[in-house]
């Protein structure tokens, strides 16, 4: 597992470069604090990955025999092993993210969207078969291989997902909102909390 500890490059530069200048700009929060631009510049970056985890697993897949007369014809049932390795990133949608100022209290208030799964990558050079059998007149195919990768996949995912990952998640992305925007504007009170 590997914790992504700070936001995306992107990110970092183009929505805190363009916070810096705001404030610079804008002065104080007072009734000049901009919530327009503010949610522009963070919408500019249309997901925020804040956690994944690499994995390895070995998947089995077995073929049925071939049938005659509802029997099964010895010798013809298939099988294969193999592994690989994944990535799992989990994120916000930074499209959904919303920011409310209260000028009167000085406050700037920012409720993100609870974390999802933003990609699921096998690599594909780590894909190693590790014990293949054809049967008699039934070898295993590339469908057969693409089977297997699908049903690991699928299952790495679910079981990851049944972790606090996307907890995990949630709570990076809350600390690297709160950072960022109250590096922009140390006058004000930020809250930033998960709806």
């Amino acid at each position: 597992m590997k914790r992504v500890l700070s936001v995306i490059f992107a990110f970092v530069i183009g929505v805190g470069a363009g916070i810096a200048v705001d404030h610079f700009y804008l002065g104080s929060l007072g009734e000049q604090f901009n919530v327009v631009t503010l949610q522009e510049q963070v919408k500019e970056v249309a997901e925020l990955a804040t956690e994944e985890e690499t994995y390895t697993v070995m998947e089995t897949y077995e073929g049925d025999a071939k049938q005659l007369f509802g029997v099964d014809i010895p010798f013809t049932s298939k099988e294969m092993q193999l592994t690989f390795n994944g990535t799992i990133k989990a994120g916000i949608n930074a499209d959904k993210i919303k920011i409310d100022a209260n000028d009167t209290l000085g406050t700037i208030d920012v409720k993100l969207p609870h974390s999802e799964i933003l990609s699921h990558e096998i690599d594909e050079d780590s894909i190693q078969i590790i014990a293949i059998k054809n049967g008699l007149f039934n070898r295993v195919t590339p469908e057969n291989t693409n089977e297997i990768r699908k049903t690991g996949k699928e299952k790495k995912e679910k079981e990851i997902l049944g972790t606090d990952f996307l907890d995990r998640a949630d709570d990076q992305a809350v600390l690297e909102i709160k950072t960022l925007i109250s590096a922009a504007y140390p006058e004000a009170k930020v809250n930033v909390s998960v709806e």
